[in-house]
Formats: structure tokens, C-alpha cells, sequence
């Protein structure tokens, strides 16, 4: 059985390494999508993203807590859980098309999680960080490591017009 003291040192583990962690994938993972990769280097790229994007998104809204994993509000002491909606049909497009081998998985491109999505996403989880990061006390909240992952993120401009590919395939034309 789990003391309080373990509890303890597993959220200052969440904090100091496990959501910096999970945040800076999601972050670089994303900006490689706009590099000069094949395209199944860019799936690959895209894949991680998701999950990365998952992973938060289940923190960020309670909704993969238990006696395994936490959620936001197991360090907020006011309770947090971010709004979903903004994102919600496009995290729903990404369980359907990523997370699951679903029998109606799309195969159009316009139909797919977009990359026009993933930044969606990503500045939602950006906000939400933020956010949950400023309602921690100060000594949970010295334990975010900046160096993995700066609160606020860095600047970094993207023009989706700019990328090779907007959506994952197995087609080797660029979409």
C-alpha cells in the first residue's frame, strides 16, 4: 500500500519530469511537422504527437485519473479541470483515427485530424498548462523543470502553408 509519502514523491516526479516531459514532446514533435521529412517519418512525427496530446488532454480533464495516474486536480488544492470543448471533436477525431482501428477510420485527408488540429490543440494545451501551472502553490510549482519546458513556450512561427504534408497517410504523394 501506498504511503503519503510516496504519493508525494510520485507528483513531485508528475511535476519535475513526467508533464514537462510529455510537454516538450508534444511541442517538438509538432514543430517537425513542418520539416522536410518522408512521409513516414511525418506520420511517425504525427503519432507522437498524438499520444503526447492524449496524454495531457486525460491530465488536463480528470479524465484518466485513478489509482494509476493523476489528474490535474490532484495538485490544485481548489480542484482544476480544463474546458474541453475547444478541442474536444478534434481529440475525438484523433482517438477514432489514431488511438483505435476504427471500422469507419477515415481515408479522405479532409477528413482526418488536420494540422490545422494539432496547432488547435497545442495552444489549447499551451493555456491549459499555463493555467494549471499558475493555481499550484509555489513549491509544487518550483518543481516544474523550465528547462525541458518554458513556461510560456518559446516563440516559434510555423505556417501550416508551409508544410510538406497537413495529414497522416500511407499514400507517399504528399497531401
Amino acid at each position: 500500500m501506498q504511503t503519503r509519502a510516496d504519493v508525494e514523491e510520485q507528483k513531485k516526479a508528475w511535476l519535475g519530469e513526467h508533464l514537462p516531459y510529455q510537454l516538450k514532446v508534444a511541442r517538438h514533435t509538432y514543430a517537425r511537422l513542418f520539416g522536410n521529412l518522408d512521409t513516414w517519418d511525418w506520420n511517425a512525427m504525427y503519432i507522437a504527437f498524438a499520444c503526447a496530446a492524449r496524454n495531457l488532454r486525460l491530465f488536463l480533464t480528470n479524465k484518466d485519473r485513478s489509482k494509476t495516474n493523476f489528474g490535474a486536480q490532484d495538485f490544485v488544492s481548489a480542484g482544476f479541470s480544463a474546458n474541453i470543448e475547444l478541442v474536444k471533436d478534434r481529440m475525438n477525431r484523433l482517438n477514432d483515427q489514431i488511438f483505435h482501428l476504427d471500422k469507419a477510420r477515415p481515408t479522405d485527408a479532409s477528413s482526418k485530424f488536420q494540422l490545422e488540429d494539432a496547432e488547435i490543440v497545442l495552444n489549447w494545451i499551451e493555456e491549459n498548462i499555463a493555467s494549471f501551472l499558475a493555481q499550484l502553490e509555489p513549491k509544487q510549482r518550483a518543481l516544474w523543470k523550465h528547462q525541458i519546458a518554458p513556461i510560456p513556450a518559446p516563440q516559434v512561427f510555423l505556417r501550416i502553408a508551409d508544410a510538406r504534408q497537413t495529414a497522416c497517410t500511407a499514400d507517399p504523394v504528399i497531401v
